[in-house]
């Protein structure tokens, strides 16, 4: 569904069975995209936000498990990664041969999200399960850790249009333990 800022009734873009993500190019590039997903593949497709004119992307023919994505904001890469994995696919919507970038100290991402620029991907590491690290790779595949956190909650990072802000959230893992006796 699209509505205008300045009020007005929604209009439907595009209906179809089981979109489970949504994304956005920024402008000039003037694309969005949307997966559907089962257990056996990964669907993209592309589309106008103004009138639809929907059309299939990329395919992943592999069970998928739990994946994230995101599109570039240039609007020309899907990035794609299955949790537990040690690769970042980067799959393109004009149907070049799709490219692995894989990382070899940092595993079991659970987040791919892209900078400002296209240039590289914030990424979240969490291969014990206690400690996530955010991630910043560049498109060769070269790795720095930016944060951590001991968390069994996935996080990410958001870049803000111009690069400059990151935006992390920060869930943390704490616990307590009463004891009641006698009631």
């Amino acid at each position: 569904m699209r509505a205008p800022l300045d009020g007005g009734a929604p209009q439907a873009v595009v209906v179809a069975p089981g979109i489970g993500n949504v994304a956005c190019s920024r402008a000039p590039s003037n694309i969005c995209t949307y997966s559907q997903q089962s257990s056996t593949q990964m669907v993209f497709t592309a589309f106008d936000p103004l009138n639809g004119n929907a059309h299939e992307v990329a395919r992943l023919q592999e069970p998928t498990g739990y994946m994230n994505w995101s599109l570039s904001p240039d609007g020309k890469l899907i990035a794609v990664t299955n949790s537990g994995d040690k690769r970042i696919r980067l799959l393109s919507i004009a149907g070049q041969p799709t490219r692995e970038i894989v990382l070899k100290s940092w595993s079991a991402f659970s987040s791919v999200d892209w900078t400002a620029d296209s240039k590289g991907l914030f990424v979240t590491s969490n291969a014990t399960g206690s400690r996530a690290s955010l991630l910043y790779v560049d498109l060769a595949g070269n790795a720095h850790e930016l944060w951590q956190v001991k968390s069994t909650e996935p996080s990410w990072g958001i870049a803000s249009r111009d690069g400059k802000y990151l935006a992390i959230p920060a869930p943390t893992t704490s616990s307590n333990v009463w004891m009641a006796e006698g009631y």
